[in-house]
């Protein structure tokens, strides 16, 4: 069983175990798509007003959701289309210390350099020994995501692969 019918089969149960009305079902419905760990707990108390201030606080949540996944997609592209150039990871830097990166994950580097709201990544090539960075600011929008690197055409040769990609 996928991941996905997992969580529809846990919603069901929990609407069944529950007997929500619809609309707090909706609600419960959304949050649930949208990755939430934890749902008020008690829901089906809720008044009409409080049920609306949920619904808008839902809609921030997935404007958030959606944002840093689309950070976390041009990071993680950031990283491939460097190592596909021939770079390879050396340090982070998450605005306090620097930390070395070097044989790390992906899925490493990114929580190291989420941890945070400003990082910078730098890569070495692996044979001629060229180090090049990203500055990269969270919070705005994955396009905005990297917001300058070294000027170099090898750095910009990378920023122009991971831009290439649609990211609206």
């Amino acid at each position: 069983m996928s991941a996905l019918e997992s969580m529809g089969t846990r919603y069901s149960n929990y609407l069944k175990e529950h007997n929500l009305p619809d609309i707090k079902m909706a609600i419960l419905g959304i949050a649930l798509r949208q990755g939430a760990t934890s749902i008020h707990p008690e829901i089906s108390q809720l008044s009409a007003d409080q049920l609306h201030e949920h619904a808008q606080w839902l809609e921030r949540f997935q404007a958030v959701f959606i944002r840093v996944r689309g950070e976390d997609a041009v990071l993680c592209l950031l990283c491939t289309k460097a190592m596909l150039n021939g770079y390879r990871f050396r340090s982070a830097h998450d605005g306090e210390e620097h930390h070395s990166i070097a044989g790390n994950s992906i899925t490493e580097v990114v929580h190291i350099l989420t941890a945070v709201d400003e990082s910078t990544i730098t890569f070495k090539h692996k044979e001629h020994g060229l180090i090049i960075s990203f500055y990269l600011v969270f919070g705005n929008s994955a396009v905005e995501l990297i917001a300058d690197h070294t000027d170099h055409p090898d750095a910009e040769l990378i920023y122009q692969q991971v831009m290439a990609v649609s990211w609206v």
